[in-house]
């Protein structure tokens, strides 16, 4: 696995916004975009645990490839308008609204109820592992849209960091994508300040 992909942050709470934070430091030029070639899509499928380690290598043709890869940034950017905007207290952006909804409505076609041994259970249908995980995130998204609480979607305070996460904290203060990154960046900052540090 990629260094890019591994060292990668599953902070956001929902596959939809840790899919959407494969982009970090969105207000810095550049930002920092870690699914770079078809291949980090599925290795952060693995990541995230939404693929297994053999489904990762289930790859078809190198077109194939390109457009499954085109498909996934272009899900991944409507997800973060549509949260983004929500995160600062707007309604969704129209058209970031609408290809987030053809794309769950898509997800939700795929599905199948199957007989097992436990009983009747539900499943994606799609036989390429990589649109079945899209699939997934699409239908976190819709799910959160629908049944999450806008008020507990935010963007991480660090300056430039651009994460999104579900705070779930009892009183909703949480501030920062992790504590430990953005919340130590933060606090080193302000002793510079105390300090008179450049």
């Amino acid at each position: 696995m990629p260094a890019r992909i591994a060292g990668l942050s599953l902070v956001g709470g929902d596959p939809a916004l840790d899919f959407a934070n494969t982009v970090s430091w969105r207000a810095a030029d550049p930002a920092d975009d870690r699914l770079l070639e078809p291949g980090d899509l599925a290795w952060w499928g693995v990541h995230s645990g939404l693929l297994l380690a053999g489904e990762a290598e289930a790859f078809g043709s190198e077109a194939e490839d390109r457009e499954r890869f085109h498909e996934a940034v272009a899900l991944r950017e409507t997800i973060h308008e549509v949260f983004a905007a929500l995160a600062e207290g707007r309604p969704p952006p129209a058209g970031a609204l609408d290809r987030l909804s053809r794309a769950w409505a898509r997800a939700q076609g795929s599905r199948r109820l199957v007989a097992g041994p436990d009983g009747v259970r539900g499943e994606l249908a799609a036989a390429d592992p990589i649109r079945r995980m899209l699939a997934r995130i699409a239908l976190a998204a819709g799910d959160l849209l629908l049944h999450g609480d806008a008020a507990r979607i935010k963007t991480c305070a660090g300056a430039e960091c651009g994460y999104l996460y579900l705070d779930l904290s009892r009183n909703r203060s949480r501030r920062w994508c992790d504590m430990a990154d953005c919340g130590n960046r933060a606090k080193v900052r302000r002793f510079r300040a105390r300090e008179g540090d450049p």
